[in-house]
């Protein structure tokens, strides 16, 4: 995999609604819209800076999650709570790749240059990661949430590392990046050269993967009270049985 490069961050924004069912457990199901890139002109291997790709896709996802609270957290609680989470998503990419200087949509392609048949726009995804919660007043929650997608396909930026499959076993590479390496202008290298023939873009046994972070605003209809006592059992079973909606 390549290393993460910080200026290929981009704006993203969601809505999620989150049921939390007891002061440990929530689940939410969210919505996120975003951007995910990559241009082999921002690494350091000269291999990869040889190889010249340079994509962008527009993404989105719909996931259902299951969140932990380490700490006991209700509404009304004025506490804070870091917490972990993981669930399922579905995520639609349309990956555009820059050739001679025009953004074009291309068909998926292995590293041999052959192209790529049945590869869908929409993808399985596992999210796992962190957030930390705070209830600063009453129904209003804080947020701070960290989560990284683990997919089930290596064409996320349209290339893949391996062969097609009835090629799996055949020796050696061919010329991976004659047709697409040249296509950012920048590099200044020759994509038919033989550093190019044997770039790597993603391993086909590594599948990509992306991640959204980001601040969340959320209001909890439902909450009763402002919390009591953490002693007061009572008082929180009867809050925890309410919803948060994202602002």
């Amino acid at each position: 995999p390549t290393p993460f490069v910080l200026r290929e961050t981009h704006t993203a924004w969601g809505l999620f609604i989150r049921y939390n069912y007891s002061s440990r457990w929530a689940f939410k199901l969210n919505y996120y819209k975003g951007k995910v890139s990559g241009n082999d002109l921002n690494q350091k291997d000269p291999e990869l800076i040889a190889r010249g790709l340079h994509f962008r896709s527009k993404l989105w996802e719909i996931g259902l999650n299951a969140e932990y609270n380490l700490t006991r957290y209700w509404c009304g609680s004025r506490k804070f709570s870091p917490y972990l989470f993981a669930g399922a998503a579905l995520f639609h990419h349309n990956p555009r790749v820059l050739y001679f200087g025009q953004w074009a949509v291309l068909q998926p392609i292995y590293i041999d240059r052959s192209p790529a048949e049945n590869v869908s726009r929409l993808g399985f995804a596992i999210p796992v990661g962190l957030g930390l919660k705070w209830n600063p007043y009453r129904n209003w929650h804080l947020g701070f949430e960290f989560g990284i997608r683990k997919t089930f396909t290596d064409f996320m930026d349209g290339f893949s590392n391996g062969l097609p499959p009835a090629e799996s076993n055949s020796s050696g590479f061919t010329q991976s990046a004659e047709d697409i390496g040249g296509q950012n202008s920048d590099a200044g290298v020759n994509p038919h050269d033989a550093s190019s023939s044997s770039a790597q873009t993603f391993d086909l046994f590594f599948y990509d993967w992306y991640i959204f972070a980001g601040f969340t605003l959320s209001y909890t209809f439902g909450c009763r009270g402002s919390g009591g006592g953490e002693n007061n059992e009572s008082k929180k079973a009867a809050q925890q049985k309410c919803f948060d909606f994202q602002k």
